[in-house]
């Protein structure tokens, strides 16, 4: 044997050896660093069928660990088109964005059948075989708006919220036509020529005209072909006697909203308030969010939520749930827009925010557990701000419990708040971070230096317009440094006063104790004004906020 085996030999034992070391020390894994949150932009989707009657895209997007995948598809139908059949091998919650339609599928050898409409939601379920026909355009209403469905695929063997490796459905081509003609010839009893006549024809795209329905349907027993296939494919779980289901959808915006005031409203579906969502992992969710304004701070700490932005745009920030344990781990801001597709893990922190220009519209999915997956809020009534002693919570946050009492002093839940420019905060830190519009001054001369300076030219327009950008610049910088250093005056004369105040309480004992109780029950007093105050204001928010959803 040669030197060079031996030594290739040598490397290849030594790389064995390592490998192993790598994995248990957490050095190769498949926790992903960076961002928490996951977007997919809506031009980031993947078509994978169109055609002038409908299409379809999809969405594969994960929670930022690369362990739980999920799975969406959008489903554009035309007016007078048709979906047509395939069998499920996931459960498919669909929720309407826009147009009508009629779904149908099969059930307990029976086709069951439900209208669709805007804000209406439905789930089928794994081993299903269904299809979809839109209606035909209108004389009196021709501008008759397409059929626009988002679903979202869950294996029901898997606890998590994910679709099956294997695709979330077969079309019946690939059901039938992948078998040999004795074998198809066998198992359907007919004569050859009619499997040969079902063989040979071209294959048919999965979204077809209406039109295209055969008038000779009953010629060949399709919808036995239908039930067969269902049959063979069911669980022996499912062979027991079952209960009549109910077919009736929920529609979001015929139901009154859980939450609601002049910031706009959310409502969560559970399978409390959808039949179909029985026995299943999925929970649903919309949010409205009027211009301006903020769903607070908040985590779940059962549930990933994967959301759609159905309309207008906004910021995102989602917050590390362990930095400790993961230095790697960034706190996520992003700015989405209507189609876009992102992800919040369970038990990170987020808050959604609307632009001051328009509102913002989120419909999302989240896994479910038999424990309640109610988000838990940062601010207000049930906040472990409220439950921690005071005490505790100073020297956590390192701050006089003067600030603490200030910040556990709205009692209150807001799960909507008002939050102007909130938005526009967020993108101009967001585009810091990111490089594009933080670049420090020492950074552009840098870059200026680069770039060949082009003969002739002058200071134009261009220059002038970048030197005002630059002093603009200066300006922001400035004003953040006054602030922090104002920030950093009025936390010191804080810290002072509660010196002074702590050495009173050793000096004299009995009239630290008599302030003390004087200033809570001034704070009392403030507190029950507040709430009164609040009462009030609530009451015209609610009476605000009724006349908008009407409206809208």
């Amino acid at each position: 044997m040669s030197k060079t085996s031996v030594l290739s030999y040598l490397v290849i034992f030594v790389i064995c050896l390592e490998l192993p070391v790598n994995i248990v020390s957490g050095r190769v894994n498949n926790e992903r660093s960076g961002p928490t949150a996951q977007v997919v932009k809506k031009d980031e989707r993947r078509t994978v069928f169109e055609s002038e009657f409908g299409s379809i895209s999809t969405v594969d997007i994960d929670d930022g660990t690369r362990k739980n995948n999920y799975h969406l598809q959008f489903i554009n139908l035309e007016p007078n088109a048709l979906f047509l059949p395939v069998l499920l091998h996931a459960d498919m919650v669909l929720y309407v964005r826009s147009g009508s339609g009629i779904l149908s599928w099969t059930e307990d050898d029976k086709t069951n059948k439900v209208n669709l409409q805007r804000g209406d939601l439905y789930r089928l379920q794994s081993g299903a075989l269904f299809y979809l026909n839109t209606n035909n355009t209108n004389t009196f209403w021709p501008e008759t708006p397409n059929l626009r469905i988002v679903a979202i695929f869950a294996d029901p063997n898997e606890e998590q919220l994910q679709g099956p490796s294997f695709g979330p459905y077969s079309t019946i081509n690939e059901l039938v036509r992948g078998f040999d003609d004795p074998v198809l010839q066998s198992a359907f009893q007919v004569p050859e020529e009619v499997i040969q006549e079902l063989t040979n024809t071209a294959d048919t795209a999965v979204i077809v005209s209406a039109d295209q329905q055969s008038k000779e349907e009953e010629e060949f027993p399709f919808g036995d072909v239908m039930f067969g296939i269902q049959r063979l494919t069911m669980r022996a779980s499912e062979n027991k006697k079952k209960k009549k289901k109910s077919t009736k959808t929920f529609n979001f915006f015929k139901e009154d909203p859980d939450f609601q005031n002049c910031n706009g409203w959310g409502k969560v579906v559970s399978k409390h308030d959808l039949h179909a969502l029985r026995h299943s992992q999925i929970g649903v969710y919309m949010v409205n969010i009027t211009k301006g304004s903020m769903m607070g701070p908040h985590w779940n700490p059962f549930a990933t939520e994967v959301s759609v932005v159905l309309e207008g745009e906004g910021m995102i920030q989602v917050i590390c749930a362990s930095s400790l344990t993961n230095k790697d781990c960034k706190n996520t801001r992003v700015r989405v827009e209507e189609g876009d597709v992102f992800t919040v893990p369970r038990s990170h922190p987020v808050a959604q925010m609307s632009f001051n220009s328009g509102s913002l519209a989120v419909m999302g999915f989240s896994t479910t557990t038999s424990k309640k997956d109610n988000p838990q809020f940062l601010v207000g009534k049930g906040s472990f701000l409220q439950t921690l002693d005071k005490g505790i919570l100073g020297v956590a946050f390192n701050v006089p419990n003067r600030t603490i009492s200030l910040l556990t002093s709205v009692k209150k839940q807001y799960i909507l708040q008002d939050c102007t420019s909130c938005a526009e905060e967020q993108e101009v830190i967001s585009e810091e971070e990111r490089g594009t519009g933080g670049r420090g001054e020492g950074e552009r001369e840098a870059e200026e230096e680069k770039e060949p300076r082009r003969e002739g030219e002058g200071e134009g327009e261009g220059e002038r317009q970048e030197e005002g950008g630059r002093s603009e610049e200066e300006s922001r910088e400035e004003s953040r440094e006054e602030s922090r250093e104002e920030t950093g005056r009025r936390e010191e004369t804080e810290e002072e006063e509660e010196r002074q105040r702590e050495e009173e309480r050793r000096e004299r004992p009995e009239e630290s104790e008599r302030r003390e109780e004087e200033a809570e029950e001034e704070m009392g007093r403030r507190e029950e004004t507040e709430e009164e105050e609040e009462v009030e204001r609530q009451g015209e928010e609610e009476e605000a906020g009724r006349g908008w959803f009407q409206s809208s």
